[in-house]
């Protein structure tokens, strides 16, 4: 059973609260007294450690959260690309809204007006759907990766009792 706040020990299996000691003190396993130092520091690292342990500060909280941005800067680059193109789109679209207001007397220009709100907001849609839809993706490839890893150290514990 793997609860929250528990770390098990490599030596014995036995599970240890780390809630009770503090973030970067010495800490061993209570019953065989093996060190326990590698298992904390990836309990550190991790998101559970962040979220249940209230003596740590904004900083502190920063700095242990894991650093997902540094994978696929180049997806990242052409989600942003895309999401400034949906700005370009719908900022140009209110040109020819615009050029549609002085011809209000004829029917050409509610035309050029219907046509642009419709290219301009299908336009903008479509665009920003692209981008979230690319930064959807690193992040399910990010989770995937994570989820792998801990799989990795999982498998690598259950050997060792």
């Amino acid at each position: 059973m793997n609860r929250p706040n528990m770390i098990p020990c490599a030596s014995c299996g036995i599970e240890n609260n780390i809630l009770s000691r503090k973030k970067g003190k010495e800490f061993t396993c209570f019953d065989c007294g093996a060190d326990l130092q590698l298992a904390i520091e990836k309990y550190d690292s991790s998101e559970k450690f962040v979220e249940t342990n209230p003596d740590l500060t904004q900083a502190e909280k920063s700095e242990t959260s894991p650093q997902k941005e540094k994978k696929y800067p180049t997806l990242k680059l052409i989600s942003a690309i895309f999401r400034v193109l949906a700005w370009i789109v719908g900022i140009g679209a209110l040109i020819p809204l615009f050029y549609g207001l002085t011809l209000l007397d004829n029917e050409t220009g509610i035309l050029i007006i219907v046509s642009s709100l419709i290219c301009g907001v299908l336009g903008v849609v479509f665009l920003l759907a692209i981008s979230e839809g690319i930064v959807l993706f690193v992040n399910i490839a990010n989770d995937v990766n994570e989820l792998k890893n801990e799989k990795k150290v999982i498998n690598g514990n259950s050997k060792a009792t």
